[in-house]
């Protein structure tokens, strides 16, 4: 949801909305001096209110880790400089996961020759390469650590980590820090720091759990002691669906029969898939990883051939041609107030920092984000109600609020209409949700224009365009779609800013395929998304992949025959391998799917 940026009563300044930190940062008990702490200033931070400095996502998504935001939660619009240098920093950590140190050095040289050394951000990342490639005593890396530590954590080892707030970096560095120097008091206050959170971003629940590992190699425990405090993090693990150290927080623990059923399984998966999700280097990548990152020209040149505007044309009353075409070419930044018109006028929020739809209210933000939650628990009757009061309280004039409310709607009455006529047909279902689509881009646009930039949520409209044709059997429609989805992730910048909606395409591709009983294609994606050493500490894709490849399997030969007792043996391991993983992270649809399986095998027999 964007809810970040309003013009404000003289209309010569663009209102940074610091409105939604404040509000989550007083859900957790917050002052804003410990949200900013060691970042900026507080003259700093008032100009980001007024807009006299332009945001920094860097900085933003830091406070927004400290709050315990996901990263890549919001997108934002950068200059080419910008994105480049958080490109190349992508590029290092991609390097050092893979081992590859030679071309990482390489990278890094670079990236010091281009970097801001005035951000304290990108100092702090700078010196942990550094840290990586030195070759010195655990004393000394100790030693560093803290100096690193303190760049954005002043009051470190001054005060309780239980009086801060700390983002994912900072957790990251004093956890290692603690690892390296033995600091069991430190350790001690972090992990009940971390317990103490009432949710856990991903990367925090990681360095908890490698913590936790450590302290029961190096800290004399009671059994009873160190299972209770597995327990806790083990349950956060199957919440958030969470690999990383799984299979190790279990080796530590007092093992009941299911929990070892539970090792063994994910080590057979592991062995079966090539899957790995123990590799600190996949650690460090997504402490550090940036992502929601465009370039501001390149979008406004994309949805402008899209929707078939010129240059003068979307400057009028705005800016000069000259400025919007500058911006186009160079990559440069417009005014604030410039871009935000500029934006609404390409049917977007207008926001620089953005999401779906535009709000300043944050109960309605919170109302949003409780919509989306009842949906996914199949609680359709509190969802309509909820829904009513959105429509009620958003601006509908606003293009982007006008295709939120009117999708989710279509949704809800696909699943529990309630009337007669609010009943809608497949085909209807298709005919309506392009229609939602065009309420934002022309579908003729999209198709002609070779430079294409679409909106999360246009992105997951025409993914089930895509799925629902081909699912149909109108395969030159699913083309069309499909096309248009692989010629837009083409590009390997969009492949590692936005990796989540990619793979979430592929996803679906995958299970499209095999509907239309390409398995063999179906099967290479699957397996081709396993093997993605970013998405192995996401249980969520494998638990949804390893069934398509099983179902693969299996509907390949009953196209033609029933299985043979050899293939049954194959067959069934891998299958109820799916059925545990499920049962572990509680993934309701592929444990239904799996169950359903195994019983029609039985009867088979």
């Amino acid at each position: 949801m964007s809810i970040y940026y309003s013009i404000d009563d003289r209309g010569d300044k663009v209102q940074f909305i610091t409105d939604f930190i404040e509000h989550i940062r007083k859900k957790q008990g917050y002052s804003q001096h410990q949200v900013i702490d060691g970042l900026c200033n507080q003259t700093y931070f008032s100009k980001l209110e007024t807009g006299e400095n332009y945001p920094n996502k860097l900085l933003l998504d830091t406070i927004f880790s400290r709050l315990d935001i996901e990263e890549g939660h919001f997108e934002h619009l950068v200059s080419k400089e910008e994105f480049e240098i958080r490109k190349l920093r992508l590029l290092i950590l991609e390097k050092i996961a893979c081992n590859e140190l030679v071309e990482a050095k390489i990278l890094f040289e670079q990236f010091k020759n281009d970097c801001d050394e005035e951000d304290k951000l990108e100092v702090q990342f700078a010196n942990y390469i550094e840290l990586i490639f030195s070759e010195i005593t655990d004393e000394q890396r100790a030693t560093e650590y803290k100096k690193l530590i303190v760049m954005t954590v002043p009051q470190f080892r001054k005060k309780a980590l239980s009086k801060l707030a700390l983002s994912n970096a900072e957790v990251f560095l004093i956890s290692e820090y603690c690892i390296v120097s033995k600091d069991m008091k430190i350790a001690k206050q972090l992990l009940a720091y971390l317990r103490g959170r009432e949710r856990f971003t991903k990367v925090k629940l990681k360095c908890a759990t490698k913590l936790l590992c450590m302290f029961a190699k190096h800290y004399n425990f009671k059994q009873s002691d160190l299972d209770e405090l597995c327990k806790d993090i083990l349950e956060h693990k199957r919440k958030e669906n969470d690999l990383f150290y799984f299979t190790k927080l279990l080796d530590i623990m007092d093992r009941d029969e299911q929990l070892e059923l539970w090792r063994k399984t994910l080590l057979e998966v592991y062995d079966e898939y090539n899957i790995n999700p123990n590799e600190d280097n996949l650690l460090i990548e997504n402490v550090f990883s940036v992502q929601g990152y465009y370039v501001l020209g390149d979008v406004i040149k994309s949805r402008r051939n899209m929707l078939g505007l010129t240059n003068e044309q979307l400057a009028e009353g705005i800016c000069s041609k000259n400025t919007i075409s500058r911006v186009q070419n160079d990559g440069s930044r417009l005014q604030l107030i410039n871009a935000e018109m500029v934006l609404e006028r390409l049917n977007m929020t207008g926001d620089l920092y953005t999401d779906n739809v535009k709000i300043t209210d944050m109960m309605l933000y919170d109302k949003c984000a409780k919509l989306t939650w009842l949906v996914v628990k199949g609680r359709y009757d509190e969802a309509w109600e909820v829904l009513e009061f959105v429509k009620s309280r958003l601006d509908l004039s606003i293009k982007v609020n006008e295709q939120y409310v009117a999708h989710k709607e279509l949704g809800l009455r696909m699943r529990v209409p309630r009337a007669e006529e609010e009943k809608v047909s497949q085909a209807n279902f298709l005919k309506e949700l392009e229609k939602i689509l065009e309420i934002t881009l022309p579908i003729k646009g999209i198709v002609k224009s070779k430079l294409r930039h679409f909106t999360k949520k246009e992105i997951v409209i025409m993914n089930t365009l895509m799925w629902h044709y081909g699912t149909n059997g109108n395969i030159k429609e699913m083309d069309k779609w499909r096309k248009i989805l692989e010629e837009y992730y083409s590009s390997d910048e969009i492949k590692i800013f936005h990796g989540r909606l990619y793979y979430s395409y592929k996803l679906q591709e995958a299970s499209m395929l095999g509907n239309l009983k390409e398995y063999d294609k179906s099967t290479k994606i699957a397996k081709s998304i396993l093997n993605n050493r970013r998405l192995t500490l996401d249980i969520n894709s494998i638990s949804w992949e390893m069934y398509n490849v099983v179902w693969n399997y299996r509907q390949a030969i009953e196209d033609t025959r029933e299985l043979v007792q050899k293939e049954i043996e194959v067959y069934l391991p891998l299958i109820n391998q799916v059925k545990i993983v499920s049962e572990i992270f509680e993934s309701k649809n592929t444990l239904h799917f799996s169950l359903k399986d195994i019983e029609s095998l039985f009867k088979l027999d």
